[in-house]
């Protein structure tokens, strides 16, 4: 008996009294019986987060008792009442009123709208072959989709094209039960030893239920993913036993290597991405948190930000750099081994790669290097600039949708926007 409104997923039923059905509204009143009061605040967290999102405009709704509900709505509104005793309990309760789609809510179609833009780059690289269409493999398209990638969500269907400045559309069917597969989502815990993620619904984060001490076990136990890359922030010493504020980019291959981040005014100067000497980011901020795209902020005390970008559909993760500093500055991403160790490195256009391993991470930058860069010995590359930085990292560019050094470099530089939303028939 299970009961999934959105992201949240409940072993429970609505309250048989209170449904209520008037017309296309449904409404009712359900328990939140939680096997923690850390789950029930998740769960509050992700029903809270259907109300007014920015992202995202309608929600699968998927009850195992009775499947004639099953469909996507539109969140009018969501209460939620704490019992007496929810802080020793993880109990609470919860009423919420949906609305059916127009067109057919247990099988709306889906409208995708696409924008393709080249990145700047000094690479001569002007029509890269990326990722151009990608979907569950339960969904049924408008696509005839080449290609195929097994995730831990399941199957993800994509396929690639040569960039071309365009706007296009396409169309789909999903069911609800899978319309979340192969998504990019950010999720959080509170001990990823011993409790489960659960993905935040909307932007606002409960920073609350994150450890803000970089030596209990990592900054923030968050991370963004999609079922083939995940991104983590991670503390660990370096060579000279000194804590640094690093990021984790695992794939399928698990090969846990921290890639860290710096930045500066030289090389020579470059410092880790907590740009301070207290350690440590201010919390994570949601800027996009949709299936499609997510993007998270982090912001140093020094004035830096780092946005993490993952797409549905990519195997690798892009990171941006901007600071309020003032004049040219280099930002650099550096690997680290066991015990802060470098890497050993081979540098190809566009970036450095891992020498050899079975998982080879690899950088790929949109600009020239700066002086210095890239750094074999260290597995590091970056470049000076007065304005932004853009820089795509993978644990192993022999696996996923590109497997060539070249082939990142060009997946990076085809970007693409993409929105999803419900069209009448």
């Amino acid at each position: 008996m299970t009961l999934t409104i959105g992201r949240c997923v409940l072993d429970d039923s609505p309250d048989g009294g209170s449904i209520r059905v008037a017309g296309d509204r449904l409404s009712f009143r359900c328990d939140i019986t939680a096997t923690s009061v850390y789950e029930c605040l998740a769960r509050i967290q992700q029903l809270s987060g259907l109300v007014n999102n920015p992202d995202e405009e309608v929600f699968p709704f998927v009850w195992s008792e009775d499947p004639r509900f099953d469909g996507f709505y539109r969140v009018r509104s969501v209460d939620v009442t704490p019992s007496a005793l929810f802080l020793s309990t993880g109990y609470a309760s919860f009423s919420i009123e949906l609305e059916r789609v127009a067109g057919g809510y247990g099988r709306p179609l889906f409208e995708t709208i696409a924008t393709r833009v080249l990145r700047p780059n000094d690479h001569a690289v002007t029509t890269p072959v990326g990722v151009k269409y990608a979907a569950p493999e339960e969904s049924d398209s408008s696509i005839v989709f080449s290609s195929s990638l097994t995730t831990a969500d399941g199957v993800l269907r994509y396929k690639t094209a040569a960039w071309a400045a365009e706007t296009y559309a396409w169309t789909s069917y999903c069911p609800a039960a899978h319309y979340y597969d192969q998504s990019a989502r950010f999720e959080i815990t509170v001990d990823p030893d011993t409790q489960p993620y659960f993905p935040v619904v909307g932007r606002q984060i409960p920073v609350s239920m994150l450890t803000t001490d970089p030596g209990a076990g990592g900054w923030g136990l968050w991370r963004l993913t999609n079922g083939w890359t995940s991104v983590y922030p991670i503390v660990i010493p370096d060579s000279g036993g000194v804590e640094r504020f690093g990021i984790i980019v695992a794939g399928q291959q698990d090969d846990v290597v921290p890639r860290f981040l710096g930045c500066g005014s030289s090389v020579a100067s470059l410092v880790d991405m907590t740009g301070d000497a207290d350690g440590g980011f201010w919390a994570p901020i949601l800027l996009v948190n949709s299936p499609e795209l997510v993007v998270v902020r982090l912001t140093s005390h020094a004035g830096y930000t780092w946005d993490y970008s993952l797409r549905l559909g990519d195997t690798r993760v892009d990171v941006a750099l901007a600071t309020s500093s003032s004049g040219s500055y280099t930002a650099g991403i550096q690997v680290f081994g066991s015990g802060g160790t470098g890497i050993a490195s081979t540098s190809f256009t566009g970036g450095v790669r891992a020498t050899a391993g079975v998982a080879r991470y690899a950088i790929a930058c949109a600009k020239t290097p700066a002086a210095g860069y890239p750094n074999v010995t260290q597995g590091a590359t970056g470049y000076s600039s007065s304005t932004g930085h853009q820089f795509a990292v993978t644990d192993n560019y022999l696996a996923g949708v590109s497997t060539t050094t070249a082939g990142l470099l060009e997946a990076f530089l085809a970007y693409r926007s993409e929105r999803r939303r419900v069209v009448a028939r």
